[in-house]
């Protein structure tokens, strides 16, 4: 479909990865607050928003490989890589269990309660996973932006990449 894309609208790719980041944002949310006892709807939800969140991932690394030069592609992916692995991967599961930490608090206070109980605990879980439909509005518009600027990168490498650039 990407690949289709691309040849009508140079942005193709990266404007269907910020519409798969959207696609995320109601499935996230719907899964996040389901009640206790709906295990069913909630996994049907996340599911979608796991599909729809890691589709977004061969759009973004075949957009990176149209902007860079083929000898610098390799790079230009391991760059990339470090980058979202040691921002999001690593310190988004610490981010969130501290969020969740903190909700927990914040839940059992307001109950009264001195000690934060599981019930607490999954309060606050539950509360600090909303920042998964939030993360995806934030990715949507930063892949959104992307593809405004994406056309004049990838016409700047084939410049830069024409026998006569190079001469």
């Amino acid at each position: 479909m990407a690949d289709r894309l691309i040849r009508k609208r140079a942005n193709g790719r990266m404007l269907a990865a910020a519409v798969l980041a959207l696609i995320a944002v109601p499935f996230s949310y719907a899964g996040i607050v389901q009640p206790a006892g709906a295990a069913a709807l909630c996994v049907a939800m996340l599911t979608v928003t796991f599909g729809v969140c890691n589709g977004y991932y061969g759009l973004v690394y075949a957009s990176v490989q149209d902007i860079v030069l083929p000898a610098q592609r390799a790079t230009a992916i391991a760059i990339y890589f470090f980058g979202m692995y040691i921002l999001g991967a690593s310190y988004g599961p610490v981010v969130t269990g501290r969020l969740s930490d903190i909700f927990a608090r914040r839940a059992a206070e307001a109950a009264g309660s001195a000690t934060v109980t599981e019930t607490f605990r999954a309060v606050g879980l539950q509360q600090a996973m909303l920042v998964i439909p939030a993360i995806s509005i934030v990715l949507a518009i930063v892949l959104w932006a992307g593809s405004r600027t994406i056309a004049k990168d990838m016409a700047h490498r084939e410049r830069a990449s024409s026998p006569v650039a190079a001469a």
